[in-house]
């Protein structure tokens, strides 16, 4: 893959970037854009915990890992839908939380909301949560939404993934990083920028699902939702990762590695 990047598919803004290096007086062997950034500085601070990467021995010396996003509330939320409750109430209810979003940068939403709310509309023992991701989105007029769907322009992540069994997602790396940080299972369908490559390395660490397309059938979503709430295994490395997560200090890391580049070290 790493062959093909950069001898067929970017080989002109490499060209271009080396060119610009060339002009500004660097000297020597200069790597592949996309992996210079973290070849040829003296910190490369990666922002999720280990288990969320492939284990490498080709490493650079130079790779920190900081840790994921600590779980908090970043996004004030002050004024929750009137259903609510109905989210805090659900496990004593006897049912399950799903939650399913697409995140902020695509808004089509019969890539992955639409067939989620088609698998799992009307089932007895699930509570859907449908996350359209930005304040003011809506759902069109023409997807009819079942008894047990609940939708909501924006809900933060941080209030709504401690109460879910499982998050249906489309693979940004800022999703995923909560649902690790909240210890929620997850079924990834990512298909385009870096999603396919979160989604395999989620279900490298055993968080996740991976539906391998950007763009799963209703039965798809269907069985992969079905596996990860009956499988134990899912959520056992979830919380694993969760505490994983909780060992780690972003901040002081980032702190402490620029010390250690001031100082030379």
């Amino acid at each position: 893959m790493n062959a093909a990047l950069e001898e067929k598919l970017l080989p002109q803004p490499n060209a271009r970037f080396r060119r610009i290096l060339a002009d500004l007086g660097v000297a020597g062997d200069v790597p592949f854009f996309i992996d210079a950034p973290y070849l040829t500085g003296n910190r490369f601070l990666q922002m999720c915990i280990p288990s969320m990467e492939y284990e490498r021995s080709d490493a650079p010396p130079t790779l920190r890992f900081a840790g994921g996003l600590p779980r908090g509330h970043r996004d004030p939320f002050t004024n929750p839908p009137g259903w609510w409750q109905q989210v805090a109430d659900a496990a004593s209810d006897g049912k399950k939380v799903v939650a399913v979003s697409q995140g902020t940068v695509n808004p089509d939403f019969t890539e992955l909301i639409v067939p989620t709310i088609e698998a799992l509309g009307g089932a007895d023992d699930i509570l859907l949560v449908v996350a359209l991701g930005a304040r003011g989105a809506s759902l069109p007029a023409d997807v009819a939404v079942a008894a047990n769907v609940r939708v909501a322009d924006f809900i933060p992540f941080d209030d709504l993934l401690p109460h879910c069994a499982a998050l249906v997602t489309n693979g940004g790396f800022g999703a995923v990083l909560h649902a690790v940080a909240c210890g929620t299972p997850m079924v990834i369908a990512g298909g385009s920028e870096d999603k396919p490559e979160v989604a395999a390395r989620a279900e490298n660490a055993g968080v996740a699902v991976n539906l391998r397309t950007g763009r799963p059938t209703a039965e798809q979503v269907r069985r992969a939702v079905d596996e990860v709430l009956r499988n134990d295994k899912y959520k056992v490395r979830s919380r694993a990762l969760e505490k994983e997560v909780q060992s780690f200090d972003p901040v002081g890391v980032i702190e402490e590695s620029m010390r250690d580049a001031l100082a030379g070290q």
